[in-house]
C-alpha cells in the first residue's frame, strides 16, 4: 500500500494510529434492550409466513418478545394456528381481539407494552391518525398549459 509521505519499505506501527471512537450518533443511542414486537396476521404474517416467521424466530433468539395481535375473532383461532404452523412457538401470545377493539387497547388490557408494531393497517392499532405526507408543490414550467 502506498501512503502519502511514507515509503513502502517504512513500516507504520499499528499502535501509532489513534483509536477509533464511535460516531457521535452511535454514542448518543441508549443501551439496547429487549423489545416487544407485535405482528399482525392478515396481510402481514399470512402474506409471507416464512419471511415473518423467520423474523419472529430471529427476534426471539436475540432476546425480544414477539406477540401476534389480530382483529380476527376468537372463532378463527384454529385457522390462525394452522397458518402459523412451525412458527407458532415464536409468538409468546396470540391475541384474537375481534373488530370492535383497537390493538393498542387490547395490548394494554393484556398487560403488553408494545415497542414495535408490524402491521399493514396502522388505523387498527390506535385511533390517532397517521401523519399525512406533505404534498410537494410542482413549479410551473413555461410550457405548462401549452399545446
Amino acid at each position: 500500500a502506498i501512503l502519502a509521505g511514507v515509503n513502502e519499505s517504512t513500516s507504520v506501527p499499528v499502535s501509532a494510529a489513534p483509536p477509533l471512537s464511535p460516531p457521535t450518533a452511535a454514542r448518543a443511542l441508549p443501551e439496547s434492550r429487549a423489545l416487544t414486537i407485535s405482528m399482525d396476521f392478515d396481510r402481514t404474517f399470512a402474506a409471507d409466513p416464512q419471511l415473518w416467521g423467520e423474523f419472529a424466530r430471529k427476534s426471539v433468539a436475540e432476546g425480544n418478545t414477539v406477540v401476534m395481535i389480530s382483529r380476527r375473532p376468537e372463532a378463527d383461532r384454529e385457522e390462525v394456528t394452522k397458518t402459523l404452523g412451525e412458527y407458532a412457538d415464536a409468538f409468546s401470545q396470540v391475541l384474537l381481539i375481534g373488530s370492535d377493539k383497537l390493538k393498542a387497547d387490547a395490548a394494554k388490557d393484556a398487560g403488553i407494552k408494545v415497542d414495535v408494531w408490524v402491521d399493514d393497517s396502522p388505523q387498527t392499532i390506535t385511533d390517532t391518525p397517521a401523519p399525512q405526507p406533505k404534498k410537494r408543490s410542482r413549479k410551473k414550467k413555461a410550457t405548462d398549459g401549452e399545446v
